[in-house]
């Protein structure tokens, strides 16, 4: 064996020792990043916005606090579920908007719709009477009447809770100065059918029956006139609609609980011709062949706005304390801080009086989000005047803005 150099263990026991260290250094950097990672992925889940949501369901109002971005996840996370029949206003797939939200449920139910001796049982979440006897696929015409009413034994029909039962208009073959028609009707006797019709007779004027008649189904009804040329046009006769406003649904609730349709009437004309060209031209009867039925839409009027006050609200909005005296002053004069607050023509809407299509583009709740408003009156502020400040030197000298 040679001599063993003492010297050289402390030299090596030195180079472990350093490359320890190494090692330990770049495991602490290693360990650093894969934390560093997981929070980052977990502050941008975290940060995910939250919407204030309202379900009202069959009726029962719930409001949540979600980050979900179509209605499907808000239910989800509501742990509310669906079946295939039931209805969702707006659809399912529908994107959450920032600011208040409101979905309606209707739920499915087993109806049996009475047409004279026929039942027909369907499972709907139609509210509209005409809705649910389409969903049986019966046609429902505007002279018809219907009615729903709960049934007393819901065993022995099956589980059906609801009878529809329609009470069928009877048909009249109207033959009016020429013109052949079929026409609806609830009326008892022809003289109730001219009047409803609003058929006047004149003293030319021949009927096959005596206007104390019946009205049968079917029947036939000739009305002539001697010795004149007539023309026939057809007309649309469009619907109107019926807004109803309930206090208690938020604003956003929207229902429609009559659908509305269009009707038709025919339009006769006596003409005078001479030599081949129409002279004169006078209107002798207007016949409503088909009638109009009036949509009825039920409409939220209730507001809830955010917790806290006018200075919490600016603040949300990020409007600095220097300059929400003169925030608080413009919107004082201009809205008395409500948010729904309209002028008489109602060209003018909001905290700071836009038009209610700019405002609904920047604020599609606008009634009940003063924040989003606020950060909208903002911006017009600055980019108009510069300032707050000198908004509010506006305000003062003009008495608008």
């Amino acid at each position: 064996m040679g001599i063993v150099n003492d010297n050289l263990f402390p030299k090596i026991h030195h180079v472990y020792y350093r490359a320890g260290l190494g090692f330990l250094f770049l495991l602490l950097i290693v360990v650093s990043v894969v934390l560093l990672n997981r929070n980052v992925f977990a502050d941008s889940s975290n940060n995910r916005s939250n919407h204030v949501i309202t379900i009202y369901d069959n009726g029962d109002e719930k409001t949540i606090i979600s980050p979900a971005s179509t209605v499907s996840e808000a239910l989800s996370d509501a742990d509310i579920t669906l079946s295939d029949y039931d209805s969702v206003d707006p659809g399912r797939n529908s994107a959450i908007v920032n600011g208040a939200n409101v979905i309606t449920i209707h739920r499915a139910r087993t109806i049996v719709v009475r047409d004279g001796t026929r039942d027909i049982r369907v499972i709907t979440a139609a509210r509209a009477n005409a809705e649910i006897a389409t969903a049986a696929g019966v046609k429902i015409y505007a002279e018809d009447r219907t009615e729903i009413a709960p049934i007393d034994d819901v065993l022995a029909s099956g589980g059906a809770g609801l009878t529809l039962t329609i009470q069928r208009a009877k048909v009249v073959n109207l033959r009016l100065y020429g013109q052949d028609m079929q026409v609806r009707t609830q009326s008892k006797t022809v003289a109730d059918f001219l009047k409803e019709k609003h058929i006047k007779l004149g003293k030319d004027d021949g009927m096959n029956v005596v206007d104390t008649a019946p009205i049968t189904d079917r029947m036939e009804l000739q009305i002539w006139r001697n010795g004149i040329q007539t023309i026939t046009t057809t007309e649309t006769i469009p619907f109107d609609t019926k807004i109803v406003r309930d206090p208690t649904m938020k604003i956003g609730y929207r229902q429609v609980q009559t659908l509305g349709q269009d009707g038709q009437k025919t339009v006769i004309y006596e003409v005078e011709m001479r030599d081949n060209q129409e002279v004169n031209r006078a209107k002798i009867s207007e016949v409503v062949t088909v009638g109009v039925v009036q949509q009825v839409e039920i409409i939220g009027t209730k507001v809830d706005l955010p917790p806290g006050s006018h200075a919490d609200w600016m603040s949300s909005a990020g409007i600095p304390t220097s300059d929400q005296g003169y925030v608080n002053y413009i919107f004082s004069h201009e809205s008395g801080w409500r948010p729904n607050a309209k002028n008489p023509s109602g060209k003018y809407v909001g905290l700071g009086q836009t038009s209610p299509s700019t405002l609904s583009r920047a604020c599609p709740n606008w009634e009940s989000d003063p924040i989003c408003q606020i950060i909208f009156f903002d911006g017009y502020a600055k980019s108009r005047y510069g300032s707050w400040e000198k908004a509010y030197n506006f305000w003062t000298q003009r008495g608008w803005w």
